[in-house]
C-alpha cells in the first residue's frame, strides 16, 4: 500500500514524542532551561513533520511562555522559538476549535515577536495573505488588510533567516493568483522555474501540481485537473515512506480521479484511509 510504510513510521514518531515529553520535563524539573528550550523546539519539529500538528498547537503555548520567562536566554533560542512560531501559524487553522479571536492574537504576538528580534515582516504578511485565502473571502479584510493587500506587503518586505525556500514562496504567489485573482495565466508564469525543474524542494513540486490541479477542477476544467493531478500522484508514488505527508493532496487526487476512473480512485482512499485512523487533525479528518 502506498501509504503502509508511512503510516507505521507515524506511529513510531508519536512515540518519540512521548519520549521528548518526558525529557522536557526531566528538564523543567532539573531546572535545565537550555535543555528545555531545545527539547521544546525539537517537540515543535516533530510533531509539525511526522504527526498530526495537534500536540505542537498544544505545547506551543507553553514552551512560549517559558521562553519569555528566561529574558537571559532569549538571543540565544529567539531564532528556534520564531520557527516554532512560524510552523504553529502556518497550521493553527486547522483546528476548528480555535476561535477567531484567538486567531487574531497569534497573529497579533507573532508580528510582535518579529519586531521585537528584529525580523522581517515578510512571513507575517505572508501567513496572513493564506489564512485569508483558506478561510475568508479573498476581499474580507482581516486585522486590517485583504489578500491583497498583505501579499503587496509580502512581495514589498525583505527576505531573512524566517523565510520559506524560493520554490515554496514562488507557490505561494502562484495560489495568490489563482485564489484571488484568478488569473491563471499569471500564476502559470510566476511558477514556470518550478514546472520547468529548475526549483524545488521537500514538497514542491508535488504541491504545486495539486494545487493546479485543486484550481482546474473547481473551474470545470477536469482535463486539466487531471493531468496535474497525475503529475502530482506519480512524484508522490516515489517517496513511498513519506507518502502519508501528502495524505490531503491525495485525498484531492482520489477525488479528481473518480470522475474519469472510479476504480483507480477507489485503490486511491484505500491507500490513504491507514492514515486516518490515528490522525486528530480536523481538516485532515
Amino acid at each position: 500500500m502506498l501509504v503502509k510504510k508511512y503510516h507505521d513510521s507515524h506511529c513510531e514518531d508519536k512515540e518519540v514524542l512521548v519520549d521528548i515529553r518526558k525529557a522536557i520535563d526531566a528538564a523543567l524539573e532539573k531546572q535545565d532551561a537550555k535543555g528545555a528550550l531545545a527539547l521544546y523546539h525539537a517537540f515543535m519539529h516533530e510533531d509539525t513533520f511526522y504527526c498530526d500538528n495537534l500536540q505542537s498547537t498544544l505545547v506551543f503555548p507553553e514552551y512560549l511562555a517559558y521562553f519569555e520567562a528566561h529574558e537571559e536566554l532569549q538571543d540565544e533560542f529567539q531564532h528556534d522559538v520564531m520557527w516554532s512560531y512560524k510552523w504553529i501559524i502556518g497550521n493553527f487553522y486547522e483546528f476548528h476549535q480555535i476561535s477567531m479571536r484567538q486567531i487574531e492574537q497569534i497573529f497579533e504576538q507573532y508580528a510582535a515577536f518579529c519586531r521585537k528580534f528584529n525580523y522581517s515582516l515578510r512571513t507575517y504578511y505572508e501567513f496572513l495573505c493564506s489564512f485569508i485565502q483558506v478561510s475568508l473571502n479573498p476581499g474580507e479584510s482581516f486585522r486590517g488588510v485583504t489578500a491583497k493587500e498583505a501579499f503587496t506587503r509580502m512581495m514589498k518586505a525583505k527576505r531573512d533567516d524566517l523565510s520559506d525556500c524560493k520554490a515554496c514562496e514562488l507557490n505561494r504567489e502562484m495560489l495568490y493568483y489563482l485564489k484571488v485573482e484568478n488569473n491563471p495565466e499569471k500564476a502559470l508564469e510566476v511558477i514556470k522555474p518550478v514546472l520547468a525543474g529548475r526549483l524545488s524542494c521537500a514538497e514542491i513540486p508535488e504541491m504545486t501540481y495539486d494545487d493546479l490541479a485543486d484550481y482546474y477542477f473547481t473551474h470545470g476544467d477536469l482535463k486539466n485537473a487531471l493531468k496535474y493531478a497525475m503529475k502530482s500522484y506519480r512524484l508522490i508514488r516515489r517517496q513511498r515512506d513519506s507518502a502519508g505527508a501528502y495524505f490531503r493532496t491525495l485525498s484531492d487526487i482520489a477525488l479528481i480521479t473518480a470522475y474519469r476512473e472510479p476504480e483507480k480512485a477507489l485503490k486511491m482512499i484505500k491507500d490513504i484511509l491507514p492514515y486516518i485512523a490515528d490522525n486528530r487533525n480536523s481538516t485532515d479528518c
